[in-house]
């Protein structure tokens, strides 16, 4: 739902100024790589953990102020958007895309993340798996800057 604000807002910047454009793409890039490199003192908690999860509707309503998904959407605007391409066009592009690479990426991430979690929390090869996920984050950010 908070593609269709974003998603127009940010395509309305990137069509005003070539500067803008590239400096939005900069900036989501840097908050990407301020986050893997944050990742590197992350520990990994198993699914046994006692603590509930959130339910879904608390994540509903989250989901709008979570500045990961802004940014999610900023930079996917910035790097795969052409900078002249009508605001209602890309939004109408992203959405339908988001929403497929969601519905198919979201149960996979999860429970890839849970039984990854449940085999290598607290075993020698937790930090491994930290640094090879904060290195491809890494190079996706350096992918998409070089992408011009």
């Amino acid at each position: 739902f908070i593609i269709w604000p974003i998603a127009l807002g940010v395509v309305n910047l990137s069509n005003a100024s070539d500067f803008l454009y590239i400096l939005m793409k900069y900036i989501a890039a840097a908050y990407i790589l301020y986050l893997a490199v944050k990742m590197y003192n992350i520990k990994i908690v198993s699914s046994s953990a006692k603590e509930a999860p959130p339910t879904f509707f608390q994540g509903l309503i989250v989901h709008p102020l979570n500045p990961k998904a802004w940014l999610m959407i900023a930079t996917a605007s910035a790097s795969f958007i052409p900078k002249d391409m009508a605001p209602l066009e890309a939004a109408i592009v992203l959405a339908p895309t988001f929403f497929v690479i969601q519905l198919i990426l979201h149960p996979i991430w999860c429970f890839f993340g849970s039984w990854v979690a449940d085999r290598i929390s607290g075993t020698i090869y937790e930090r491994f798996f930290v640094v090879i996920i904060m290195t491809l984050t890494l190079l996706s950010v350096l992918l998409i800057v070089l992408s011009d």
